[in-house]
């Protein structure tokens, strides 16, 4: 059944990870600049852009990232409709799950990391863009719990028989 809560959070999922391509996920300024809040790089899934000077990034950077991004939505998109088949439902949100936190975590320690080194920036966080992946990812845990929750009902039911 397609009217399912599941399906909901698995939705809110796909559209949470799609809005990370038009939200910046961090933007950058100089120590110096903070205090006049001048833009020095801005990050996004595609790219970080220099609004300054020569990027030091190139696209390979942010490939890894942009597949993360493609990954999970693909499967919190595709989720939806295998309504039919919770097991397979399940472990692919589970999949989803693990696509995200890696994705969180490499954002988080790797890519803000790197990019605060190598420009001498230091990161501002006042976009919705980071937040969007730990949204996504909240909606993917819940989906699970309702589809485990769907799985365990119709298991007692066949129980029954």
């Amino acid at each position: 059944m397609i009217q399912r809560v599941q399906t909901i959070f698995l939705f809110l999922s796909g559209i949470a990870i799609i809005l990370m391509a038009f939200f910046p996920i961090a933007v950058f300024t100089d120590a110096a600049a903070a205090e006049t809040n001048t833009k020095y790089m801005i990050f996004t899934i595609f790219e970080v852009s220099n609004e300054v000077g020569p990027n030091p990034f190139s696209f390979w950077f942010n490939l890894p990232l942009l597949v993360f991004v493609a990954a999970i939505a693909v499967i919190s998109i595709t989720t939806v409709f295998l309504y039919k088949k919770r097991p397979l439902q399940m472990k692919l949100t589970q999949i989803g799950i693990f696509l995200n936190i890696i994705m969180v975590m490499g954002i988080l320690f790797f890519y803000i990391d790197q990019i605060e080194k190598v420009t001498d920036t230091m990161a501002n966080y006042q976009d919705i863009g980071i937040y969007l992946p730990l949204i996504s990812l909240v909606f993917l845990i819940l989906a699970n719990r309702f589809i485990r929750k769907d799985e365990k009902m119709v298991r007692s039911v066949d129980r029954l028989r």
